[in-house]
């Protein structure tokens, strides 16, 4: 377990966000920074890939469950880039990853006029080589889970985690009311940079799952997303809303501040019915119990008995944060989404 007793000094919390990766990568992948920021990344030769008539010097590549992910820079003006390109292997359900990268476009698009910048920028949609593909900004920075691993005393502050439920929740509100729902909401999809302008420190990076409220099951029943952190109507292919993406938000939170996922089983079926029915976790130790209640209220089995909204679940976060936290460092960084919309 995470003890929180010991608090770092208030310039740990500046000097972290230094150290955070946040200019432009070099055009080698080999440079840590890339690895940093794509733990998953595998190197390959440069290529060119022709979108539209730009250019996109390509030198490495990660897999999806649906698309290959191609990172570089743009020849034109340097532009670090990732492009998500629909596999070429043979899938079981061929529109499938075109229907997604669909969704994944217009939501993007759509967050592009948000006035605080949590997802990745589009810059460009086309096909290469008879592939669809979109290409967004790259965002450089640690996900949140090798952010944990490399800064465990500052990540299991409750402070911290507090401050990314905030942004997280923030983020929500601006797509909610569209009717979109993101069902990826966990570390894995979240990354901490150093804040700028109208970027808050919390980044948004895979919208790949991204649907209008409804149902998620389909023909064959499966349930997308990884379990560990599907909400408990999901995990029973039931109706969901953006209460869904709010447990995501509890889920993270949980694993901030315990130091582990909130269900530790390793069978898929023993997961899924755990999610589905299973007692919630213990409580988080060490920490005080109004913050306990607040966490497991936002991992509440019935989605009614969560916050209604992103907006809820925000100002809900926020007044906890600031009548507890007000003081503290990292309020500096948390930005925009500490005030008022």
């Amino acid at each position: 377990m995470v003890d929180h007793m010991g608090d770092p000094s208030p310039h740990i919390v500046d000097t972290l966000f230094r150290a955070i990766p946040y200019c432009a990568p070099p055009h080698s992948p080999a440079d840590e920074l890339w690895k940093s920021c794509v733990p998953a990344l595998s190197t390959i030769e440069p290529q060119v890939l022709t979108i539209n008539g730009d250019r996109i010097v390509a030198c490495a590549t990660t897999r999806g469950g649906i698309a290959e992910i191609i990172f570089g820079h743009r020849e034109s003006d340097n532009t670090p880039v990732a492009v998500r390109m629909t596999r070429n292997d043979k899938e079981s359900d061929v529109d499938l990853p075109k229907d997604r990268l669909f969704r994944e476009t217009v939501f993007l698009e759509e967050r592009s006029r948000d006035p605080v910048k949590y997802w990745p920028e589009l810059l460009d949609i086309g096909e290469n080589k008879g592939r669809p593909c979109n290409v967004v900004e790259f965002i450089p920075g640690y996900g949140l889970r090798q952010f944990s691993l490399s800064y465990p005393a500052i990540a299991s502050l409750p402070q911290m985690a507090l401050a990314v439920g905030i942004q997280l929740a923030h983020a929500v509100t601006f797509y909610e009311n569209d009717g979109w729902v993101v069902r990826d909401l966990l570390p894995a999809n979240i990354k901490i940079v150093r804040p700028s302008g109208d970027k808050p420190f919390v980044r948004l990076f895979d919208a790949n799952l991204v649907q209008k409220n409804g149902y998620n099951i389909t023909s064959l029943g499966m349930v997308y997303g990884r379990l560990a952190y599907t909400s408990p109507e999901r995990a029973r292919c039931e109706a969901y809303d953006q209460r869904a993406d709010i447990y995501g938000i509890g889920c993270t939170l949980y694993e901030m501040l315990a130091g582990r996922r909130r269900y530790t089983e390793y069978n898929n079926m023993d997961l899924l019915l755990a999610v589905r029915t299973g007692d919630l976790p213990p409580g988080i130790p060490n920490i005080p119990a109004e913050l306990n209640s607040l966490v497991f209220r936002l991992l509440a089995k019935n989605p009614d008995d969560r916050p209604r909204t992103g907006d809820e679940a925000w100002r809900l976060l926020r007044k906890y944060y600031l009548e507890n936290h007000g003081d503290d460092p990292l309020t500096q960084f948390i930005g925009p989404a500490i005030t008022d919309p």
